[in-house]
């Protein structure tokens, strides 16, 4: 018996059927664009404290403010005319879109 998945037939072994499960799985996430990746790296550790400090305050885990920071950062290096306070509300305003938590505004 064969199984078909969209890169070609597998055999029922079950290697072959859990490689093609994943190779399908990986298809799927890599068609919706949800690939996170994970490596170690070495902070700082002040830098590391005041992720932690920083984060409890935020309701983050220290590498969630961290990875805040870092996309912060690159938001602010992208544009340089904007002012950082700025460049953090519109990184709030599109978690907000992204959870749904907007609402339309209605002028006058």
């Amino acid at each position: 018996m064969k199984f078909y998945h969209g890169y070609g037939p597998c055999t029922t072994s079950a290697l072959n059927v859990a490689f093609c499960y994943n190779v399908d799985v990986l298809a799927t996430i890599l068609e919706e664009k949800i690939i996170m990746a994970s490596k170690s790296l070495r902070l700082d550790a002040e830098l590391v404290d005041a992720a932690m400090l920083t984060g409890k305050v935020k309701k983050r885990s220290a590498a969630k403010q961290v990875e805040y920071w870092a996309s912060l950062g690159r938001a602010a290096k992208e544009n340089p005319d904007l002012p950082i306070d700025f460049i953090e509300e519109l990184l709030e305003a599109e978690e907000e879109r992204k959870h749904g938590l907007l609402a339309e505004y209605n002028f006058g």
